[in-house]
């Protein structure tokens, strides 16, 4: 029969292991091997392929990182496939406690001791661990004895020949014709220079069947099938955002924008397609929310020309390209060999082919070359509204001395003072246009195109009190923000109310009679 244990003695042995371990420090300590021999180095244990040198301790979470693929791990598991680690001095020799036996470390204690980082970021082009680095709001900020752990995974293609990509090259051009030579610059920068942000996308459209996804494809295994990311228009307003740990970020099919209006889809991707910002807010589910370098670069897709995504005349961040095959003009054979050749070394030659490609004329800050296709998306986005706001910007505004056919437009102006022109002026159409309530968020793009801004009141919910009612008010691009905001108050009931005061409170000057007999004299 066997003898049972007595309550509390696993307690009772856990406090004499606890006091000996203190014990042991002490005497360590008084001979040299204090707690700067512990972190001199320790044994590494292997277990199913797995080493606690593969491990790094995230201090926010008290888990693991498991570096090759990032997934983080909890201690109970750490500590059940690690032995306690054997705790090594200074010269190299184990240390030993009053018994003789080597003394130990819970493979999870001393990792948060010897391999910890505070923050995780992803920054191409940095080393697995930045040390005494920190991510933050403001970039990448140096910080003695704290570490960063870095996402960023490069791809484990090896290059091929450069000069077996002609196949892929031949599809390029195909489909895309001249157009495709902006288009493989871009992707060789992308490949060969992942850490540089390019401040412009690229919009592939298309009919549908034509190989885009074939063009993408071989792309996506030279940076690293990781570091390509792929997400529809809804995804911009998710609340998880992993998509921004993308060195190219493809948004598929530009058209299908949900509860999205086009004008807000372009919006929302300002902050991805150019910089600032410098970094981005990455928030993964599960895991605390940290800053990324915004080294990332767009993809529209798209399969529709004119209807799909909404450019402004004044657009520099989006080179736009236009196909006018159609998927009949390709048979399966073709895609069967092109696929094979992919699958059987062609990506490797291609990416060779990239990373060797001249980017002497290629800028990746400078605006990119304006296509046929680009026009065209633009003057499909300029409705008659935009005309006739002009034409009444004109009305309003006074003639120019240096060109008699120009004028000179308001420095600021309301909807209500368009309205309040007479009929000659602004046609019936466009004033129900102007009146129709559910045109109040179009507007503000209609005056956006003739390059005038909102400018904010500092209360009543940034309107301003004007004849009475509350209203927007649009100033020139042009102005400094102190002219746009002291010109805008201007037209507001309490500026004049002010100004009309001052005027009633200064005394009325008398006539000097010495003055007037000595004029009479």
């Amino acid at each position: 029969m066997s003898k049972r244990k007595r309550p509390g003695a696993a307690r009772t042995a856990h406090r004499a292991r606890k006091t000996n371990h203190k014990r042991n420090s002490r005497t360590n300590t008084a001979k040299g091997q204090g707690p700067e021999a512990v972190r001199r180095t320790a044994y590494a244990f292997v277990e199913d392929g797995a080493t606690i040198y593969d491990f790094w301790a995230f201090r926010p979470r008290h888990d693991y990182i498991f570096a090759p693929t990032g997934r983080h791990w909890p201690m109970a598991t750490i500590d059940s496939i690690f032995p306690a680690v054997e705790i090594y001095g200074a010269d190299g020799k184990v240390l030993l406690d009053e018994k003789g036996n080597p003394q130990t470390m819970k493979a999870s204690k001393w990792l948060d001791r010897e391999r910890h980082v505070e923050e995780l970021t992803w920054a191409p082009g940095q080393p697995p661990i930045l040390m005494d680095v920190l991510s933050t709001e403001g970039g990448l900020i140096p910080s003695p004895g704290n570490n960063s752990f870095n996402t960023y995974k490069p791809s484990t293609l090896k290059p091929g020949d450069p000069k077996k990509a002609k196949l892929w090259l031949d599809h390029c051009y195909l489909v895309y014709g001249d157009q495709a030579d902006h288009m493989v610059k871009w992707f060789a920068h992308r490949t060969r220079f992942p850490e540089q942000k390019v401040n412009h996308g690229i919009v592939m459209g298309g009919p549908q069947g034509i190989g885009k996804d074939s063009i993408l494809e071989p792309v996506k295994r030279a940076i690293g099938t990781g570091n390509f990311k792929e997400i529809s228009p809804k995804h911009l307003k998710a609340d998880f955002t992993d998509f921004v740990r993308a060195v190219i970020l493809r948004i598929n099919e530009a058209h299908d924008l949900g509860d999205i209006d086009r004008y807000g889809f372009y919006e929302m991707t300002k902050q991805y397609t150019a910089s600032p910002p410098d970094v981005l807010l990455c928030n993964r589910k599960n895991i605390p929310a940290y800053y990324v370098i915004n080294a990332m670069a767009v993809v529209f897709t798209t399969n529709h020309r004119t209807t799909g995504i909404y450019l402004p005349a004044d657009d520099r961040r989006h080179y736009v390209m236009w196909s006018e095959k159609v998927k009949t003009d390709f048979e399966q054979p073709y895609w069967d060999k092109l696929w094979a050749y992919y699958d059987n070394g062609g990506d490797a030659h291609v990416m060779a082919y990239l990373q060797q490609l001249d980017l002497t004329n290629f800028n990746p800050k400078a605006p990119p070359p304006k296509t046929q296709a680009w026009h065209d998306i633009v003057d499909a986005n300029t409705t008659s509204e935009d005309s006739e706001l002009a034409d009444a910007l004109d009305n309003l505004g006074t003639d120019n001395p240096n060109d008699k056919d120009q004028k000179i437009w308001p420095d600021v102006v309301t909807v209500e003072m368009i309205k309040n022109q007479t009929k000659s002026h602004i046609t019936d159409r466009f004033l129900y246009w102007l009146e129709d309530r559910r045109n109040g968020r179009t507007i503000s793009h209609r005056f956006d195109s003739c390059d005038y801004e909102i400018i904010r009141a500092t209360s009543n919910k940034g309107r301003w009190i004007i004849n009475g009612a509350r209203q927007a008010v649009y100033a020139k691009k042009t102005l400094s923000k102190h002219e746009q905001y002291t010109k805008a108050e201007e037209l507001s009931d309490s500026y004049k109310r002010n100004k009309r005061d001052k005027q009633d409170k200064e005394p009325t000057l008398q006539p000097d009679l010495y003055d007037d007999a000595a004029e009479t004299i």
